[in-house]
């Protein structure tokens, strides 16, 4: 699982920012297809609602849409998970 810094939009709002995200991938042995999910958390007091599809923007250039679907709430923290729409792949321009 790699941790990385990202931002969170909803369209053009920018919803959380320097978060550090871990996402594992995953690729289908037989298809070849590419999969994602991971999850991030957050102070007591910050909130995020489940549903999206957000954009999921990384320091490291790439982006990808994520749909959150499991906000869990804890006594010192906020875990949020969530699932890749699409390809997590490098920004265009």
């Amino acid at each position: 699982m790699a941790d990385l810094l990202g931002s969170i939009h909803l369209g053009d709002e920018v919803v959380l920012k320097d978060v550090i995200v871990h996402i594992r991938e995953f690729v289908d042995g037989h298809s070849g297809l590419r999969d994602w999910q991971g999850y991030f958390t957050l102070s007591i007091g910050v909130r995020i609602e489940p549903g999206g599809p957000y954009r999921l923007i990384l320091a490291d250039g790439r982006a990808g849409d994520v749909i959150i679907r499991r906000v869990r709430v804890g006594m010192e923290s906020t875990t949020v998970e969530f699932v890749g729409t699409g390809p997590l792949a490098p920004m265009a321009g």
